[in-house]
Formats: structure tokens, sequence, C-alpha cells
């Protein structure tokens, strides 16, 4: 298992938070907290289990996870995607529980991407989300930017 303390000067008591790489014993406390982040989805407890188990066991995928004092408060979930000119790390699924957000948990995570992306010399970082998600501006404060030469189809009337 690897772990590393990363200071979050807005996190709760000004304490650090303990992060660690996703393994399958996070699973339980990762569903839970999933469920818990996406209540107005809603999101059960089975559904969500299905969900996280099908990204953890994706090939190339890392996921990282947050506690404060033992609580379980996020995770990231990305996987490695082999491209032609370089790799890429695409971010699958990102959530804070309810109760920890806008402390900085969210960008510490995301710093511990970025870090994973340069110690492993990938070329970018990538996600998609729904155009009104209120994430948006967090990635776009972030240093995310729209990407205008990329499209998104779905056929939805199966």
């Amino acid at each position: 298992m690897s772990v590393f303390l990363i200071s979050l000067k807005s996190a709760p008591g000004g304490e650090g938070v303990l992060y660690e790489v996703m393994e399958l014993q996070h699973l339980d406390v990762c569903t839970a907290g999933f469920v818990s982040a996406y209540e107005e989805e809603p999101w059960t407890i089975d559904r969500a289990r299905e969900y996280l188990t099908d990204l953890f066991n994706t090939p190339r995928s890392i996921g990282f996870c947050a506690f404060e004092n033992d609580l379980f408060v996020g995770a990231i979930i990305c996987r490695e995607i082999v491209g032609s000119k370089y790799n890429r790390l695409s971010i699958e699924e990102f959530f804070v529980i309810p109760i920890a957000r806008r402390k900085g948990y969210g960008n510490a995570l995301m710093e511990i991407v970025r870090r994973h992306v340069c110690n492993n010399g990938l070329g970018a970082i990538t996600l998609m989300t729904e155009r009104d998600n209120p994430a948006v501006s967090f990635y776009e404060k972030g240093g995310f930017a729209h990407v205008e030469h990329m499209a998104f189809l779905a056929d939805q009337n199966i």
C-alpha cells in the first residue's frame, strides 16, 4: 500500500490528510462515498460498487483516496490511454463527499494526479463531464480548458 501526506492549509484543523493509492481494500468505503457524493442521481450501493469495480479493474487504471482522521473524504480514478505520440491520463471519476467539499481535498487529489503524470512522462490529463456540471468551473480554475477540435457524440435514439 502506498501512503503519503500532503499538508493542506485549508483542511480542517490545518492537519495533513492521508492519501493512499486506491486498492481493492478501499472499494467499500469508496462505494459509500460515491453514493453520498451523487445522492441526487441516485445511485444504489450495488450499482455504484459495480461501476467502481469496473473502473478499478480497467487496464492501466490508477486511483487515489483521501482520508481525514480515518474518514474517507474523496477519490479520483484515472486510466492511462496510449496515444500515437504520448500517453495521457484520463480522469474517469472524481468525487468528494458533501461534508468535505470546498476544503481543499479536490485540489490535493488533482495535485497528486499531476505529480503522477509528471513522474510517469505522460503528456496530458483529460476528462469529460456534462457542460452544466458545477465542477466545470473547478476544472477551469485548475488549468483545464475546453478543446475546440474535439467532439463528443452519442446515439440516444436506441
